[in-house]
């Protein structure tokens, strides 16, 4: 039988080991998230444009803050699960 005429059969996934399943999740060290983290002085950014948002469109912003604001409650705990900060005694 020639390659071109074998059937494709998927990997078996089941119990895989070294899959990169990991590599979906970048994780920060914690010492790297906290120098990252603040924010830059307003002196030095530059503002390109300014866009202000269009007032018909008000109902449509405000269900989609509700969404992310629930998502974001749903997520916090699983952040913190998995980037744990120490306690600076």
């Amino acid at each position: 039988m020639s390659p071109n005429s074998e059937r494709f059969h998927p990997p078996k996934e089941w119990n895989a080991i070294g899959t990169g399943i990991g590599t979906l999740i970048p994780t920060i060290p914690t010492c790297t998230r906290a120098a990252n983290s603040r924010a830059a002085s307003p002196s030095r950014v530059k503002i390109a444009a300014v866009y202000d948002p269009i007032a018909d469109n008000r109902k449509t912003y405000d269900r989609r803050f509700g969404e992310f604001m629930e998502f974001y409650k749903r997520a916090k705990p699983i952040y913190r699960r998995m980037n744990p900060v120490a306690d600076s005694d």
